[in-house]
């Protein structure tokens, strides 16, 4: 469970003490506040995983702390439960459009504290996946305004031009003769003369663009397995959410059965007592008479 901490806001002593006792039996640890603007103050040096929040309070009532907790950044993403004796759909529905997940009353059960608990947990959660996916979209425009680093070229290579053979001008009557010697020393000696090719160098403003580019491309894999996974866990609290709003409905239900039928029984065996006491009283009228 991700509820692992939370702010209980009631000006009852009784509700706070109440309400604190069973949150402990899912292990989480509270901490109380008497009014909306003591819970103001603590949540500047406090981040609770949820709060319970009462309506009726001196000063700043529920919806006016809900109010104020959804317009800072840094309370909007905790998740808020009205915690009230209001019980009119209205109210729920006014709750729910300010900012709360729920409503639950004072008289909680544990079924109802356990599954507000999972949709404060699956309210995070989705809080978490919807930075994730802002994160995720500032990746992509930082690897779209990313310069490319531009491919590496070759130097190319320059052939030194063969320089004319220097005759003598007395000789050049006669005609030369080269012999295969001549042939071998002539490309000995441009083999020695001639220079290295230009090695490869590498830019180092590209080779660190490169990195970085890597980096952020295995970031963004990462961030979408992770993506992944948070999506089959919002998935399967949702599921979970489901079934124990079913199983709540179907206790409900079983409960108005119940309860239909102790009434039966009650009203038949009423309708069978009076009818024993007129029975009685009738006899008892007769033996009069005959008396």
């Amino acid at each position: 469970m991700l509820c692992k901490n939370a702010l209980v806001v009631d000006d009852s002593l009784t509700a706070r003490t109440v309400l604190k006792h069973q949150l402990n039996e899912f292990d989480v640890i509270v901490e109380s506040a008497c009014d909306g603007s003591h819970a103001l103050e603590l949540l500047r040096n406090l981040t609770p995983d949820v709060i319970f929040l009462d309506h009726i309070m001196p000063g700043l009532n529920g919806f006016e702390v809900l109010q104020q907790l959804k317009k800072n950044q840094s309370t909007r993403g905790i998740p808020v439960v009205m915690y009230t004796s209001q019980a009119a759909p209205q109210y729920t529905s006014e709750a729910k459009s300010l900012g709360a997940i729920g409503v639950i009353p004072k008289a909680v059960s544990t079924e109802q504290l356990m599954l507000v608990l999972d949709k404060a947990e699956l309210y995070q959660l989705e809080a978490v996946n919807a930075d994730q996916h802002t994160l995720s979209e500032k990746t992509d425009a930082t690897l779209s305004s990313q310069p490319i680093p531009a491919p590496l070229q070759d130097e190319a290579l320059q052939e030194e031009s063969a320089e004319p053979l220097k005759t003598s001008a007395g000789a050049a009557k006669e005609p030369i003769k080269i012999t295969e010697d001549d042939i071998r020393k002539e490309a000995a000696q441009r083999l020695t003369n001639q220079p290295n090719p230009p090695a490869k160098t590498f830019s180092l403003g590209g080779a660190l663009a490169a990195s970085i580019l890597v980096l952020l491309v295995i970031a963004q894999g990462y961030m979408l397995v992770k993506d992944r996974q948070q999506q089959q866990v919002i998935a399967s609290l949702h599921q979970q959410v489901l079934q124990q709003e079913q199983l709540l409905l179907d206790t409900q239900e079983t409960l108005a059965s119940e309860q239909k039928r102790i009434e039966t029984e009650h009203r038949e065996l009423t309708e069978a007592t009076w009818r024993q006491v007129q029975f009685v009283v009738d006899i008892l009228l007769d033996q009069i008479e005959q008396g």
